[in-house]
């Protein structure tokens, strides 16, 4: 029981891993196809969290990530699937939900993670960002949303963070101009 628990578990928040995550994508790519449903993936991720592990050290960081792991699960309710990618990173899958409940449910995240944290004495601010993609329409196949959720994520933190971004096909060409563009820099050094 207790492997089980481990490979489909992160052990610190106890919210679901990648793995499982990937699982639920698959199954609810399933269910859409079948009955015509769109679901979303919103990846989440934190803003100016490794400076908490700097300044108070990583016991102080692990109690601040259960802290938004209970945050999230209040803010997600029992109809969406989350979890915790790993670092400060975390994800929520919505089935059977449209747009503009995704874009509702990506603001009520930004808001809860803008609360202050007290730990030890002392109220952190940190808040977070979120990056949407809609399945059918940004992709069904697990890999392909959430690498399409994550550019949304990167968007939204480079428009100054604690906001929510949804994928645009165009994201998906600026990131791989980007990644051209410092490759070809980095041979222009060399």
């Amino acid at each position: 029981a207790r492997i089980a628990y481990v490979t489909e578990y992160d052990s610190l928040t106890d919210l679901a891993n990648r793995a499982m995550l990937v699982r639920q994508l698959d199954a609810a790519r399933e269910g859409a196809e079948k009955r015509g449903e769109s679901f979303a993936l919103l990846c989440v991720d934190l803003d100016n969290f490794k400076s908490i592990n700097e300044t108070l050290g990583h016991p102080a960081g692990d109690a601040y990530l259960r802290v938004v792991a209970l945050r999230l699960r209040d803010c997600v309710g029992p109809s969406a699937f989350l979890a915790r990618l790993g670092g400060d990173e975390f994800a929520v899958m919505h089935r059977d939900t449209t747009r503009e409940e995704a874009q509702d449910l990506a603001d009520h995240i930004v808001d809860a993670l803008l609360a202050p944290v007290s730990l030890n004495g002392k109220d952190i601010l940190a808040g977070g960002s979120v990056g949407v993609a809609m399945a059918p329409d940004d992709g069904v196949d697990p890999a392909v949303l959430m690498k399409n959720a994550e550019l949304a994520l990167y968007r939204a933190k480079a428009q100054g963070r604690g906001c929510a971004r949804f994928f645009e096909a165009g994201m998906d060409e600026d990131a791989r101009w980007r990644a051209n563009l410092e490759a070809d820099l980095r041979s222009a050094l060399a």
